[in-house]
């Protein structure tokens, strides 16, 4: 389903924020937007994308296309 323009923004201004935190904290974590999770091993149909979420432990300079529960973790916080 399409955006309207200011949840779009919110999302938008959201995420870098909260990478920002967790980065002056020193703690490992991803935060994305807009990507697949995962949440069944080999039900690609079984899936969520949240506006933004953050993956704890997870390198915060990697570039994921997608993420799959059962390898990386389910997100700490996702909207």
């Amino acid at each position: 389903m399409g955006e309207d323009f200011l949840p779009r923004a919110i999302a938008e201004a959201l995420r870098p924020l909260i990478a920002r935190w967790f980065k002056s904290r020193r703690v490992k974590a991803f935060t994305g937007a807009d990507q697949f999770l995962y949440w069944i091993e080999g039900d690609p149909t079984r899936r969520v994308a949240p506006d933004v979420y953050v993956l704890p432990k997870v390198d915060p300079e990697s570039v994921p296309s997608s993420w799959k529960v059962w390898e990386v973790g389910s997100p700490s916080f996702a909207l």
